[in-house]
């Protein structure tokens, strides 16, 4: 099915959503991350859509997550991204987001760790392009609505090369604790025994 614009996906909403996206709208834009971030009425949906918990449209949750974004891109300046910004990342081939979707029809976001060697990297280069990628995806309205599906294949994995045990946790933060897009689940693929030790750092954050 096409994707529908903004006004169509906010026309939808239910009398609850649509009353928690007016005192969102209105509680966010009487803060000061509204000078920080002005949001668009589709990012605002967004925040509201992943907000933590049980309940999607939890108003203080998704200000909380909101707030925090807005904080985190006034030193990031992530909204200002563009392509070629983060070209050298997306050439090294080691994120992608790859069109397809699983089976419950979320999208998916393709992590191939062989080609991700932090000694190669700097740690804000690696935050701008996922940043820039989980935007991208976030322009989906089915995958604001339903999340995504983070597909990590880590063959050809080595401890030495490709990991990093201080910026690992500081990039599952940015996912799971500033943006607004929920991850629905995270598939292994082709893991040594070896890669327990980068998954320990990861789990506890989802």
């Amino acid at each position: 099915a096409p994707e529908r614009n903004v006004s169509e996906q906010l026309e939808s909403l239910s009398p609850s959503e649509r009353k928690a996206f007016k005192l969102f709208r209105a509680k966010y834009d009487a803060s000061p991350s509204y000078s920080l971030l002005p949001l668009s009425d589709y990012f605002a949906l967004c925040f509201l859509r992943a907000s933590p918990g049980k309940d999607k449209f939890n108003v203080q949750a998704a200000l909380k997550v909101a707030q925090s974004y807005a904080s985190w891109n006034a030193k990031n300046n992530a909204e200002a991204l563009r392509l070629e910004d983060v070209k050298v990342e997306f050439d090294r081939s080691w994120l992608y987001h790859v069109g397809m979707r699983d089976v419950d029809g979320n999208g998916i976001l393709y992590i191939q760790y062989r080609n991700f060697i932090p000694s190669e990297m700097n740690y804000r280069s690696l935050m701008e392009s996922s940043a820039y990628m989980l935007r991208c995806m976030l322009e989906s309205e089915v995958n604001s609505t339903q999340g995504i599906t983070v597909l990590c294949d880590s063959g050809g994995f080595s401890m030495t090369r490709n990991f990093n045990p201080v910026w690992l946790p500081y990039w599952t933060k940015l996912m799971v604790g500033r943006f607004p897009l929920r991850i629905r689940r995270i598939v292994l693929v082709n893991c040594p025994l070896i890669f327990t030790a980068p998954w320990a750092l990861v789990r506890p954050a989802l």
